[in-house]
């Protein structure tokens, strides 16, 4: 599923993950996986401390990455592309909503998602 949201925004010059809320369902969270993503990328303050990573294009696999934990950890997340042209809210009940520039560009995110076993959506 972060795939085809990933390939639907295109290519950007930045993307922002911006966790908003985290801990509903801790017994499904993995905080040493993130620690060490955020210090790969030298952030070494708490989540609480920097809940935003900006990660230039050239991360962008980093970027879906990072956005995949948070979906999978039932985090309250934000994807914000730069320019700012999309915009996704991952919520921790696990619905997913969408904001775009464009009903196209919304159109072609519907159609990708649509073909999507959603049994194997997280793999």
């Amino acid at each position: 599923m972060m795939n085809a949201i990933f390939e639907s925004l295109g290519e950007r010059s930045q993307y922002l993950i911006w966790c908003k809320d985290w801990g509903i369902f801790s017994s499904d969270e993995y905080p040493e996986i993130w620690t060490a993503l955020r210090a790969g990328q030298g952030e070494h303050r708490s989540l609480r401390e920097s809940p935003g990573h900006l990660l230039p294009a050239q991360e962008a696999a980093l970027a879906r990455g990072m956005a995949r934990l948070s979906l999978l950890f039932s985090w309250d997340a934000f994807i914000i592309t730069d320019p700012v042209c999309f915009i996704t809210f991952m919520s921790h009940d696990g619905l997913l909503f969408f904001y775009g520039e464009s009903k196209k560009r919304l159109h072609d995110l519907s159609k990708r998602l649509a073909q999507i076993d959603l049994r194997l959506a997280l793999l």
